[in-house]
């Protein structure tokens, strides 16, 4: 809401008038006919009410949640914002044979500013070693630096968790701390509703977001890892908001706590995950993996030169 619509707006109008958009009837043989466009709209309406989301549906179709913000400020947070997003010819840009921004920059940027904390939570998280350098430098300068991830458990990407692992031992060396959320959290009510367990109960994280110092944060949908930086495009907004910041941290602390996630950390130089279970705490010398098919491919997977493709 506000001044920052506008950029949001502009960051859309420069990707639609870019000339690597084009039409989708440019991919389509030919258009529906009528009876094929029924019988879509017949399969989509049996499916909106089996994915068991008719609350959903029901909530969005009376207004929610926009309608309480468009006649009360309750409930938001008024910041200086500023929207960041890589330019749709990101390949030529980063090769220097185009103007444009890249979003990487301005938020590299950010961390390296950085004077006491820096905390990142980030559902694929490939810091690669210039990643890693940066990370390890901020440590040295006596910022703290925490990181929250998927743990092998939760994670949907298999690949992504070998670019992490091969990096983990490392990262906990330099001094930057580790945490890998469980698939079913311990106590996802905890703190008057900061995280509420899905309906399947089965918990990963997918939000973007750091927070730089307690005073500004950014939310988007860069990963800290080379995709995000180097092969996706992506977008985002750094915000200038001790509120929010605090927030986020609140969120990180809730699902950072060993009844939520992994707490990852060294034991006589062996990597261990630490985590509380029926009320007591449990040390894990070995991942924890109770799906051994996906513990196997990425065995597999760590055989092959696909970092830069994380």
């Amino acid at each position: 809401m506000g001044p920052i619509v506008r950029d949001c707006s502009r960051s859309f109008d420069e990707y639609w008038n870019s000339d690597l958009a084009i039409p989708v009837q440019a991919l389509y043989p030919g258009a529906p006919t009528g009876d094929q466009l029924k019988a879509f709209e017949r399969e989509l309406a049996e499916h909106k009410y089996d994915t068991g989301f008719e609350d959903v549906v029901k909530s969005v179709s009376g207004g929610a949640p926009l309608d309480r913000y468009l006649v009360s400020d309750e409930g938001l947070a008024w910041a200086r914002a500023e929207v960041i997003w890589d330019s749709p010819y990101k390949k030529w840009v980063d090769h220097g044979d185009e103007p444009g921004q890249l979003l990487r920059r301005r938020l590299l940027q950010e961390m390296h500013g950085v004077k006491r904390e820096l905390t990142i939570v980030s559902p694929y998280f490939v810091p690669g070693q210039r990643g890693e350098d940066m990370l390890e430098d901020l440590v040295r300068r006596g910022v703290r630096v925490r990181v929250l991830t998927n743990s092998l458990e939760s994670t949907d990407v298999p690949a992504v968790h070998v670019g992490y692992r091969k990096y983990r031992k490392e990262l906990l060396e330099d001094g930057i701390e580790l945490y890998e959320v469980r698939p079913v959290l311990g106590q996802p009510h905890e703190q008057d509703g900061v995280i509420k367990a899905p309906s399947s109960g089965q918990f990963a994280l997918h939000a973007k977001v750091y927070e730089f110092d307690g005073q500004r944060i950014f939310v988007g949908s860069a990963n800290f890892d080379p995709r995000s930086f180097h092969l996706n495009t992506e977008i985002g907004l750094i915000i200038d908001s001790p509120e929010l910041a605090k927030q986020v941290i609140e969120r990180f602390n809730a699902i950072a706590s060993p009844e939520n996630s992994y707490v990852v950390a060294l034991d006589d130089g062996k990597v261990v995950w630490r985590t509380e279970q029926d009320g007591r705490m449990v040390e894990h010398h070995t991942e924890p993996a109770q799906d051994r098919l996906k513990q196997a491919e990425v065995d597999l997977l760590s055989l092959l030169p696909i970092e830069s493709q994380l």
